[in-house]
Order: structure tokens, then sequence, then C-alpha cells
């Protein structure tokens, strides 16, 4: 038996990080296994402003994300 593979979506928008996690099974679709989002207020017009307040904003949505798996 092969080991499932696993991958994830990130999406940083202007006000809210967004992530989704799934496994990849051989020839069966897509298991989604967790998706966060959060708040953030560091980015302005698509370019990152606050480096630390975006990687705070991954790190919430990456643990809403397990909270939902």
């Amino acid at each position: 038996m092969s080991r499932p593979s696993y991958l994830a979506g990130l999406d940083i928008g202007s006000s809210t990080i967004r992530v989704v996690v799934v496994e990849d099974r051989a020839r069966v679709p897509l298991v989604v296994l967790g998706a966060g989002h959060a708040e953030v207020d560091g980015m302005r017009r698509g370019v990152v402003a606050n480096p630390e307040e975006v990687a705070i904003g991954i790190q919430q949505a990456l643990k809403d994300a397990k909270k939902s798996a």
C-alpha cells in the first residue's frame, strides 16, 4: 500500500488568508482534510506590507484548518 500524499492550498488576500489541506489518493478524488481562514491587516494592494502580521495570519489559518480536520 502506498503512502498518502498531502497537498495544501494557500490564498493570501488583501484582508483574509485561507488554507485548505487535502489528501491525494491514487485513483480517488481529493479528500478535504481541513480548511481554515484568518483575517489579516498585513497586505496593501497585493503587496506584503507587514510580514509578521501575514505570518501570524498563516499560522492562525493553519490552526483553524487543524481544528476542522
